[in-house]
């Protein structure tokens, strides 16, 4: 059960500015999962998932924080709960605001620092009136431990997929550019925007970050939310073919270089060989299909995949399928669900249109994919800011 993470982002840059000042460059990196409704937080199971995706990933862009997404209430919320790490963050709101999503450049996540400080009303990031106190001095330590955010240059987000496809025990990776919902205002404006607000309002508004955080609600946002702009991780689907509170990761779980020389965990022991839909091929082109038509409820599957949905892009002379967009080729579309626990080699049947003259036709999966979203960040922090 033996996890090991990053001290911290990658210091790029350093430069004096002011009495009693020290700005730093930094690049952060946040990868963001998904935590699906009715699975268990573990903290253990998350570290070593982190550890186990940076071995696999270039030194420069190795994850500095992994971040939880809660699609579901029915999902155990778990970021004020004791014994969390610090570089593992829920993006959940908080009572101030409830579609904020802070995350620190540098330090701990906000929960975490109040947590361990003993700042009981701090957890929630809001001060109250009955705890202004503690309040006033949990925020004073956030500035100590997590700096002072002066500006962030650049933000870049990837969909990360880990991909099985039989001939990798082990799995690859494979980046991808993932659209935006509406391109009226970037996420870099949205994310700058917001923390000069909180600059300005120190902690007294609905953000508690008095700028030591960032708000990144454009890049990780939900169905549902209500924002107009940003990243759509529910059409992406991120990968529910994992948990952090599995075997794999906890009780079975065997570090890289471990002095019994066993064979250490791979990714193909977290994701047990499944995932969403990847690349496929038309086995069989059926018959009396139209082109546009989007199926999802009349897919069957020869395994244990469900939920995927697919879009009929060109037919042939009698409607026979000739080419269609699913899983990894209609990532761009952002509305065909890739789906979820499908296995390589599984066959997916799409049942002919009730027309009474058509004839099915059959995909084989040559490929799964996990997805997972990929952050990165670069910004100056004042690591020691003035009357601290």
């Amino acid at each position: 059960m033996h996890s090991e993470v990053r001290s911290m982002p990658t210091v790029m840059g350093g430069f004096t500015g002011g009495p009693g000042s020290r700005y730093q460059v930094v690049r952060t990196n946040y990868l963001v999962a998904r935590l699906f409704p009715g699975n268990n937080y573990n903290d253990t199971g998350a570290r070593n998932f982190l550890t186990l995706i940076n071995q696999l990933l270039p030194n420069d862009m190795q994850a500095d924080y992994l971040c939880f997404i809660r699609f579901s209430t029915s999902t155990p919320a778990f970021r004020d709960a004791a014994g969390v790490s610090p570089n593992i963050i829920e993006l959940e709101g908080h009572s101030g605001e409830a579609a904020a999503r802070l995350v620190p450049l540098i330090g701990p996540n906000y929960p975490n620092l109040g947590a361990n400080s003993g700042y009981t009303a701090y957890v929630d990031g809001v001060a109250t009136a009955a705890s202004g106190d503690t309040m006033t001095r949990a925020k004073d330590l956030m500035r100590k431990t997590n700096g002072v955010i002066q500006d962030v240059l650049s933000t870049a987000v990837a969909r990360l997929e880990v991909i099985f496809d039989g001939t990798n025990s082990v799995g690859r990776f494979n980046a991808r550019n993932v659209p935006l919902l509406n391109t009226d205002q970037s996420p870099l404006d949205d994310i700058t925007n917001r923390l000069m607000q909180a600059q300005y309002l120190q902690g007294t508004g609905t953000d508690p970050s008095g700028g030591s955080m960032i708000d990144i609600r454009t890049l990780c946002e939900e169905s549902g939310s209500g924002l107009l702009d940003g990243v759509n991780w529910n059409a992406n689907r991120l990968s529910v073919d994992w948990r952090p509170d599995s075997a794999a990761l906890t009780t079975n779980f065997v570090p890289r270089g471990n002095s019994e020389r066993s064979i250490p965990t791979t990714l193909a022991d977290v994701f047990d060989g499944k995932g969403s839909v990847g690349d496929v091929t038309i086995t069989n082109a059926g018959s009396g299909y139209t082109a546009g038509q989007t199926s999802s409820t009349s897919l069957t599957t020869s395994a244990s995949g469900s939920a995927a949905t697919l879009k009929v892009d060109s037919v042939g002379g009698s409607g026979e399928i000739t080419a269609i967009s699913i899983g990894s080729n209609a990532q761009d579309l952002n509305t065909l669900d890739p789906g979820l626990n499908f296995v390589v080699g599984e066959t997916i049947t799409v049942n002919s249109p009730g027309n009474g003259g058509g004839t099915d036709a059959v995909l084989t999966v040559n490929s799964v994919t996990n997805i997972f979203g990929f952050i990165s960040v670069i910004g100056i922090v004042d690591t020691h800011p003035p009357n601290e």
